[in-house]
């Protein structure tokens, strides 16, 4: 809604509704999820051609957290190493830091869209953009 009661902007742009062909470069992972969400967030009607870049981000970004996670899952998230003076030392495999920091731009795209249950009552649907109703009377009586 509009909790200021401000007035809406009279020339806001307004994108096609729909989804945009999925991007070529994405990897397998990503080019699944994008095929799972686009058709699914144009149903939704949340989904414009302005937010490709947008679902392009999440898509890659969930690829990275799936294939960061499944490599700590076959392997573990800790791993022997030497100190300088040949201690043994336990470190923490830089995957976890990248499965971590991809599920943030994950779930900060998923909010962005309207995917989580907190964030979906936020989100508006997209209206289609709708003729003045005087130039509609006019073209009318017009004929």
């Amino acid at each position: 809604g509009n909790p200021g009661k401000r007035p809406l902007p009279k020339n806001e742009p307004t994108p096609e509704v729909g989804a945009p062909p999925c991007p070529a470069w994405l990897d397998g992972i990503a080019r699944a999820y994008w095929n799972e969400l686009a058709p699914m967030l144009a149903r939704l009607r949340v989904m414009t051609e302005a937010d490709r870049r947008a679902l392009e981000i999440l898509c890659d970004a969930y690829s990275e957290y799936r294939r960061a996670r499944e490599y700590v899952r076959k392997n573990g998230h800790t791993y022997q190493a030497a100190t300088d003076r040949g201690q043994p030392v336990t470190r923490v495999r830089p995957e976890v830091a990248i499965s971590q920091d991809a599920w943030k731009r994950v779930r900060a795209g998923l909010i962005d869209f309207g995917l989580t249950p907190s964030a979906r009552s936020k989100v508006q649907m997209v209206q289609k953009a709708t003729e003045d109703p005087y130039e509609e009377h006019r073209r009318k009586r017009q004929g």
